[in-house]
């Protein structure tokens, strides 16, 4: 569980109303975040459907 200050600092950048849901999109950033910094999975790992499209480059 994410500590909820977190939570409630990403909302600033998240467009949900929810904690659960602004909870998941910060793991998800985060995920997007750290897969990307490492050479051999930017490289190698791909995403199905929007999620990482939309984070990456349409709303960076």
């Amino acid at each position: 569980m994410i500590p909820r200050d977190y939570i409630t600092e990403w909302r600033v950048e998240a467009p949900w109303v929810q904690d659960s849901q602004v909870e998941q999109d910060l793991v998800i950033s985060r995920a997007l975040v750290e897969i990307f910094s490492h050479p051999l999975l930017s490289k190698s790992l791909a995403f199905r459907g929007g999620t990482a499209l939309y984070k990456l480059h349409i709303r960076p």
